[in-house]
């Protein structure tokens, strides 16, 4: 089984980014932003335009983890 992993806070503080900072370029509200930093089922526009922000491949901010079935 696949488990999805979130990376969008992960890249935004390799960056040197704060989620106020974040809040500046993207002008969407920092409790948005909290809230996309821990879901798994972003849109494929928020994604896309969050790793053009972060200047990261799109496949970086989402990707797949393999969790063996007991």
């Amino acid at each position: 089984m696949y488990k999805p992993i979130n990376n969008l806070k992960k890249i935004r503080e390799e960056k040197g980014l704060t989620q106020e900072q974040l809040v500046k370029l993207t002008g969407i509200p920092q409790r948005t932003i909290s809230g996309l930093e821990t879901r798994t089922n972003l849109r494929p526009d928020t994604i896309c335009k969050y790793a053009e922000i972060l200047e990261v491949h799109p496949s970086e901010i989402i990707t797949y983890v393999y969790i063996k079935e007991k």
